[in-house]
């Protein structure tokens, strides 16, 4: 016997002990060596089957424009997240565990999350990074960034490692953990992505009492975030682009209005604090409601999202203030006052039971008339997007029900659920801003030929793509919106419904034919 007859005698076996049926690879097997490797696939199921490609195509290359750049260390570290990316966007009401179909897919997800080279703050670096690529592209002169914090709770999870209190160190507001998101939007409310996210959870035997607080500088406090965002803002948008900066009343802080500026960076806050007046025996408030209205206009506002919108008559009053520094907290003596505009909107008649406007608003943007004021005000109601963000975040992408047990993983799984509801944003505010374009600037073609198709009960699409608009209208359909005249436009909860319901029938109907289904 030939000592390569006996080796592979040797293999043979060694199937045979493992219960495998191999008997000995012969003479076929060594004519195969010497024609080279095997070419045979790899009999390993996908994470992705071909047959489920013809609806994911569209959402695979935009995944793939917004992690352009992002290093994992091999590329078939970056093809698994793409692919997992493209399946929860496809599939945004759905675990982890339940985003796949097979188990091959839902173990490579877990790896993922589970994996040290998948960094958090690389991924957001380069979703930054994507964000000002667009900035450019579209030429925008300014740029609102949006801030807020949001908590995450997972007090009936117990088995997660790594969280921390959101009420008082006693434990009393449950267990998890906080995200601060900066995120930037067009003048008009077009998501333009995320800029960053600051995410911790507090250590469970810290000191939180209020006495505490008062007696640590801000760089050791919670509310720093708030400079460290104008810091990060400062950095990633173009000098020569103008941002405004918009935070709700936590973030009227006197350090963050006191913070260095280039020329080209703003702010607009709501007020929640009384503050002093150099030079003036009234403080802010009531210097600002005694002063005279400049005008008044009208608008339409929804209280909540089940509410039906409901016009508002406001009258403005505007005028320009210097606040000495607040004596709260640890600072120097010779802290210097700072110039501010301040802007009240106050309702005029407001309907009974229904919760009156009165809005304090403080910029350091260039406002001298009514108009100027409008204009601030418009912005500042632009801040409700980051809100309905974070709700996207924990409704639709259901980041509160994950079950995942460290700390860091939840971290992980949220940067990429954070794509997820940006994209659903992108969506939801690109068909109410410019509801003409093509719906080819969102969906594929496979997508929204379906889309006609199976919300036409079987009628053939059109040769030429729809409206963006009229597809955003038939995706809330099939979500469950019943476009009655009150019911308003399309929101993000049935966008991400009808996404799911969709997506569903595009990966298992074998009923549409493919001539409907067409190319992606």
């Amino acid at each position: 016997m030939s000592h390569s007859r006996h080796r592979d005698t040797e293999r043979g076996q060694v199937g045979v002990q493992r219960g495998h049926k191999t008997q000995g690879r012969g003479a076929d097997a060594e004519a195969k060596d010497k024609a080279g490797p095997d070419k045979r696939p790899n009999r390993r199921r996908p994470l992705c089957p071909k047959r489920r490609a013809r609806g994911q195509r569209a959402a695979a290359r935009w995944v793939g424009n917004e992690l352009d750049g992002l290093k994992l260390g091999h590329r078939k570290r970056l093809a698994r997240l793409i692919v997992v990316l493209t399946m929860m966007i496809l599939r945004p009401l759905r675990s982890v565990h339940d985003t796949f179909d097979d188990d091959a897919g839902s173990k490579a997800a877990y790896r993922l999350l589970d994996g040290d080279y998948l960094d958090p703050d690389a991924v957001r670096k380069t979703l930054r990074l994507a964000c000002v690529r667009r900035i450019g592209e579209q030429a925008l002169k300014r740029v609102l960034v949006l801030q807020d914090t949001t908590s995450f709770n997972y007090t009936t999870h117990r088995a997660a490692e790594g969280l921390g209190p959101l009420g008082d160190s006693d434990g009393s507001g449950g267990a998890g953990f906080f995200c601060h998101s900066l995120f930037a939007v067009t003048p008009d409310g077009v998501p333009l992505g995320l800029i960053d996210q600051f995410v911790w959870a507090r250590d469970p035997d810290a000191e939180q009492g209020r006495d505490d607080r008062r007696q640590r500088p801000i760089e050791e406090k919670e509310s720093h975030r708030w400079i460290r965002a104008q810091q990060v803002i400062q950095q990633a948008i173009p000098t020569d682009v103008e941002v405004v900066t918009i935070g709700d009343r936590e973030s009227d802080i006197y350090e963050f209005l006191a913070e260095p500026r280039p020329r080209n960076a703003y702010y607009l806050i709501r007020a929640c604090r009384e503050r002093c007046l150099e030079d003036d025996t009234e403080k802010l408030w009531q210097k600002v409601r005694a002063s005279d209205s400049i005008g008044g206009y009208t608008f339409k506002v929804r209280e909540l999202p089940r509410h039906r919108l409901r016009t508002v008559n406001v009258q403005v009053q505007m005028m320009t203030l210097t606040v000495k520094a607040s004596t709260y907290g640890v600072r120097s003596d010779d802290a210097p006052s700072v110039r501010v505009t301040a802007i009240r909107v106050a309702e005029i008649d407001p309907p009974r039971k229904a919760d009156a406007i009165d809005w304090l608003l403080l910029t350091n943007l260039p406002a001298t008339t009514l108009d100027d004021a409008i204009e601030c005000v418009g912005y500042y109601a632009k801040r409700w997007i980051i809100e309905r963000f974070h709700f996207v975040l924990k409704s639709g992408c259901g980041m509160e029900r994950a079950q995942l047990r460290t700390f860091e993983r939840l971290h992980r799984l949220l940067v990429l659920y954070s794509v997820v509801a940006y994209r659903i944003m992108w969506m939801l505010y690109l068909a109410r801003v410019d509801p003409d374009l093509p719906c080819t600037a969102v969906f594929g073609d496979a997508e929204w030929r379906a889309l006609y198709y199976t919300t036409h009960d079987g009628a053939a699409p059109p040769d030429n793509p729809i409206s963006l608009g009229h597809a955003i209208a038939l995706l809330g359909a099939l979500g469950g919106h019943k476009g009655r005249k009150c019911d308003g436009s399309p929101g993000a909860k049935v966008l991400w419904r009808g996404l799911s319901r969709l997506h569903q029938r595009i990966i298992g109907a074998a009923t549409i034919p493919p001539e409907i289904a067409g190319k992606a």
